[in-house]
């Protein structure tokens, strides 16, 4: 069974200085205060984003990253997938299976308070994180990165019990792609970074999945965070 703890502890915090939306320096923190960036407003990495001290957080990091990359809206770079560090209040608009969102200390996230980690039951069991994504068909590069961390009971040095498999899919749940794949076998201390083409995907409207496969015994966990898609 795989254990985790069952208490969250609130993100404290009186705030210190506060980004506002003319892009200053708030003398008081902001709680439960909106974003608005003018030249993203269309861009799917906008969303409401409340600073710690208010209560749900959201995360700011990839608005704030897309918006010093495109400097005055006028092309650059965009990042396509939201919520990519799962710090919202909710998974949405990831698509998980129960039990995928995680802020146990068990499997500490890459940053930020929360991860997803599929599997690590010991026990048959799939799990599945999705986000769906519209690649411009304008596209001169598209990137996806993220960052993984796998731990295991196995101790075979040859054989792949459990897997990780990243894949691109169609709106009829068609696999297009199988990006990489990973198990037990490549298990590490740490997070390390993977990176993926998927400029063959441009003008397409796709879902990207993260699908991890455990057998009937020996636990292998999968544990993802800071997922990006960024496009030129």
């Amino acid at each position: 069974m795989r254990v985790i703890g069952d208490h969250e502890e609130p993100i404290a915090g009186n705030g210190g200085a506060a980004i506002d939306a003319a892009g200053g320096v708030a003398d008081q923190p902001l709680r439960a205060r909106t974003l608005v960036v003018p030249d993203l407003a269309a861009r799917p990495c906008v969303e409401r984003v409340a600073f710690v001290g208010g209560g749900d957080v959201v995360l700011l990091a990839q608005c704030l990253l897309a918006f010093l990359e495109t400097g005055d809206g006028g092309g650059g770079a965009q990042q396509l997938i939201v919520n990519g560090g799962f710090e919202a209040a909710t998974a949405s608009p990831w698509v998980l299976t129960a039990g995928v969102l995680n802020t146990s200390a068990s499997e500490p996230p890459h940053s930020g308070a929360k991860d997803a980690w599929l599997d690590g039951y010991g026990t048959t069991h799939t799990d599945t994180a999705d986000q769906t994504v519209t690649i411009p068909s304008t596209a001169t590069s598209a990137n996806l990165t993220f960052w993984l961390h796998i731990d295991t009971a196995e101790t075979t040095t040859t054989t792949a019990f459990d897997k990780l498999t990243v894949q691109v899919l169609n709106s009829s749940n068609t696999v297009l792609a199988t990006l990489g794949t990973f198990s037990n076998l490549n298990k590490a201390a740490g997070y390390s970074q993977k990176s993926f083409s998927v400029l063959s995907f441009k003008g397409q409207t796709v879902k990207i999945r993260f699908l991890g496969t455990e057998d009937s015994s020996l636990q292998t966990s999968f544990v993802i965070d800071d997922v990006a898609l960024n496009v030129q």
